[in-house]
């Protein structure tokens, strides 16, 4: 009776077997990456929602206005009306890096950007960290700071009925620092503008502090009517910031071809 010897892979079968596997490897990473990115944008959109009620919560506790600019950034304001405000607070595409820590350690305060947060710690004991932007005209107390101009102050909505299109005005954003004020005569980038960074210009509060390349092309925004949208980078210059705000399409951003 003969018996026969199992057969066994030889070399050039198992470098082709092999072969195959890094092949598919390689085919499905980035299709694997684009969903893991696709799922965190959803996730931001959720946490934008629960950000964007907290805030129209106090709103109705507070004479119809949203939480007032000064030394607490809007996360201290809204805890009480978030269920779980440690992880509402920030986009799953971002972390507390070791440069913000340091940095808030130092200065007291940082800008974020694309996958870090921003930091604060001015004024408060326990530093605050976050992943979104508060469009800053819908503050209620700009006429009394002190520091806004003019323009700002007379282009702002103190009271949640004031605010017009709400369909189109923002309330939340992702953004690389806790609020901004955008104008519309910031059509050109600031100096070093890198699109993985934002604007780590301090001077100003420009609307590049909300152009990142966290969820790629794409920003999340909330809006005073209630939805939340992923929208186009270049579209924040169409949206109803403030009272006077022009719209444009005429904007080139530097690591984002049209």
């Amino acid at each position: 009776m003969r018996y026969g010897r199992n057969k066994a892979f030889t070399l050039i079968e198992l470098l082709v077997v092999i072969s195959i596997i890094a092949l598919l490897l390689a085919i499905l990473m980035p299709a694997l990456g684009t969903v893991k990115k696709k799922a965190q944008s959803v996730v931001c959109r959720s946490n934008l929602k629960q950000l964007q009620l907290a805030a129209f919560l106090y709103a109705d506790d507070y004479g119809n206005s949203f939480f007032a600019y000064g030394t607490a950034v809007y996360i201290e304001y809204m805890a009480p009306y978030i269920g779980d405000v440690d992880s509402a607070r920030y986009c799953k595409s971002t972390k507390i890096s070791s440069r913000i820590e340091s940095a808030i350690e130092s200065s007291g305060y940082v800008m974020g950007s694309a996958d870090e947060t921003w930091g604060w710690r001015a004024g408060i004991v326990d530093p605050e960290y976050g992943s979104y932007t508060f469009n800053g005209y819908l503050y209620p107390n700009l006429a009394d700071i002190g520091i806004a101009s003019d323009k700002i102050v007379n282009d702002s909505y103190p009271k949640v009925t004031q605010i017009r299109k709400t369909y189109a005005t923002p309330v939340f954003t992702d953004g690389v620092w806790v609020d901004a004020w955008p104008v519309d005569n910031e059509l050109t980038a600031p100096s070093k503008f890198e699109i993985d960074m934002g604007n780590q210009n301090w001077q100003g509060s420009t609307i590049w502090r909300l152009v990142t390349n966290r969820h790629g092309k794409t920003t999340n925004v909330s809006f005073a009517d209630g939805h939340v949208d992923s929208i186009n980078l270049s579209d924040l210059w169409t949206l109803n910031w403030s009272k006077d705000f022009e719209k444009t399409t005429e904007v080139s951003i530097p690591g984002i071809p049209r």
